[in-house]
């Protein structure tokens, strides 16, 4: 059996949630070199990734700076506010928002069908 279709604004989305430096000063360039010295204790991470889960978001495991999240455009509006590329953070809590740099989606590739 196939799910019906959703509409095309709430089909399903991910967006990468960038953490802050275990410091919470703003990320420098980053490169394979530096990496391990911006990445956040994942045990700090676990609480903001159950936040989002317990959203209703799916959750990705903690790669580098970030995780993703995963869920219908309506959900990420409705938890974040709505936003193009990168999403507000003034509706999460505070302990929250302390160790997130920012939620974003990916642009679109600027090459191919426009469809894509």
């Amino acid at each position: 059996m196939t799910e019906p279709p959703q509409p095309p604004d709430d089909r399903q989305q991910s967006a990468e949630v960038v953490l802050t430096t275990p410091t919470g000063t703003p990320h420098p360039p980053i490169t394979s070199e530096n990496i391990a010295q911006y990445q956040q204790d994942p045990t700090k991470v676990e609480p903001i990734r159950r936040w989002f889960r317990d959203q209703g978001f799916d959750t990705g495991e903690l790669t580098g700076i970030s995780f993703t999240v995963t869920g219908p455009r309506s959900l990420f509006e409705q938890v974040l506010g709505p936003g193009d590329q990168e999403l507000p953070l003034t509706n999460l809590p505070t302990e929250i928002t302390e160790a997130i740099e920012a939620v974003t989606f990916s642009p679109p590739p600027d090459f191919g069908p426009p469809a894509y």
